[in-house]
């Protein structure tokens, strides 16, 4: 009889008011024990999703591409690959390896924080907190920059048909998925001394409605597409005007292409332009296997 497979529905959720990134290390040897806890996330994050089904709860639980081997040395995604070299890149693009990572995201603040704590007791003896980041859906969805976050958001199906590894690309893995994070800080200051028309120029979009420029050539947006599902958030820091990103796709040579492309100069010599205002800090990669793989580690 063939496996069903589900897979984690937060990978392709709406979009929230209220996120909660939870980065993990595993603190022990005894990998049984790990082993153990992971099986047992499914039914945990069930409980809380329908305690808060008004906040529409949703909630990632992925593998760090570094700690998989150890997890399960008999078996790994098909290309799971950590962050790639990209030293002949002028903007910087630092790896930060951790071994787990729960994405929380709801309407809620609260929601976030209580199923994250509960999260958190079952790995107790496992695994310590290493970070953790509260972002946020900032006005209408906008970036630090003024201008709309994704607006060319694939929705339903699309984002599964993205997302979502399928049984012929690697069937023991069918309807997990490849999960790239990065967090980067915004030089707001230096892009507000561009006129209006070439901050659009830059974006590769109208400012108000984020709508395509037919017209602009070598822009973000442009360098920017591949075959991700993405989502961006901003973080909650006064002092310093940050954000989160964090991109699914059934294939990781998909994220690793897309992340190139943006990085990496072309045959005219360009990178993606808007890294000439954002510092990059963080960049880690995960796999977020299905429901039935996390279940039958139970062993």
């Amino acid at each position: 009889m063939a496996v069903l497979h589900r897979p984690q529905a937060g990978i392709y959720a709406e979009p929230s008011l209220h996120g909660l990134f939870v980065f993990m290390h595993i603190d022990t040897d005894d990998v049984a024990a790990v082993r153990s806890c992971l099986a047992t996330f499914p039914e945990h994050i069930q409980h809380w999703q329908d305690y808060f089904s008004d906040a529409l709860l949703s909630v990632v639980v992925g593998i760090g591409e570094a700690y998989w081997d150890v997890l399960s040395p008999d078996s790994r995604p098909d290309g799971l690959q950590g962050v790639p070299d990209l030293t002949r890149s002028e903007h910087p693009c630092p790896a930060t390896p951790y071994d787990i990572v729960l994405i929380l995201r709801s309407d809620r603040m609260d929601a976030n924080y209580a199923t994250a704590l509960a999260l958190q007791e079952v790995l107790t003896g496992v695994a310590v907190h290493a970070q953790e980041t509260v972002s946020f859906r900032y006005l209408d969805g906008r970036d630090w920059f003024g201008f709309k976050v994704n607006p060319e958001m694939p929705h339903g199906g699309q984002r599964r048909d993205l997302a979502l590894v399928r049984a012929d690309d690697d069937p023991e893995f069918e309807d997990g998925s490849f999960l790239w994070i990065q967090q980067t800080r915004a030089e707001v200051s230096r892009f507000n001394r561009m006129t209006r028309a070439e901050q659009e120029r830059l974006m590769g979009r109208e400012r108000s409605s984020g709508e395509r420029l037919k017209t602009a050539k070598h822009s973000h947006a442009e360098k920017s597409q591949g075959d991700v599902w993405s989502q961006r958030m901003l973080l909650t820091n006064l002092r310093h005007q940050e954000e989160v990103s964090f991109s699914f796709s059934r294939r990781m040579g998909a994220l690793q292409d897309w992340i190139s492309r943006r990085f990496l100069p072309d045959s005219d010599g360009g990178c993606d332009p808007l890294l000439d205002y954002l510092q990059v800090q963080h960049n880690s990669v995960y796999f977020v296997p299905s429901e039935q793989w996390l279940k039958r580690l139970r062993g």
